[in-house]
């Protein structure tokens, strides 16, 4: 739909059908890594307010974090060092390079860098769970009492 989209305001893919449909296939795995991402963090926050925000302070620098929008070149030196190692930007290179016929500017590749960054992510957040909240003594202000007890 989105290269349908495209095509009516100017876009030409310049790659053959099967870049096309590759360019296609690894956005798709990429949203459903995110997706993934999204659902760990449901089931560590508990509440849809708390997960909108998690997700919105991860998602934030990701996006614009990355050469989607303008070119490294012209970024300073310290953002450049974050654009160069997000996974976002991998993902940029390999798209432009599937549909646009652009040189990918990584030697290995986009495709390995951004599926083995979101292995290590997901087996990261796998191994460090939250403690419930009986141990941390949050459970006091998940139901309202003790909020306006005098200590």
């Amino acid at each position: 739909m989105t290269l349908g989209f495209g095509y009516v305001l100017g876009f030409r893919v310049q790659t053959s059908v099967v870049a096309a449909v590759t360019g296609c296939l690894v956005l798709m795995a990429f949203a459903f890594a995110m997706c993934w991402l999204s659902a760990l963090l449901g089931v560590l926050v508990k509440s849809a307010q708390g997960v909108q925000l998690w997700g919105f302070l991860f998602m934030f620098p990701l996006v614009f974090g990355s050469d989607i929008l303008t070119p490294t070149k012209t970024m300073p030196g310290w953002l450049q060092a974050f654009v160069n190692v997000n996974p976002v930007t991998y993902l940029t290179d390999a798209e432009r390079a599937l549909l646009n016929r652009r040189p990918c500017r990584h030697r290995r590749g986009a495709l390995p860098a951004v599926g083995g960054r979101h292995l290590r992510g997901l087996r990261t957040a796998r191994r460090r769970r939250l403690p419930p909240p009986h141990v941390t003594g949050c459970h006091r202000f998940r139901s309202g009492a003790g909020l306006n007890r005098a200590d």
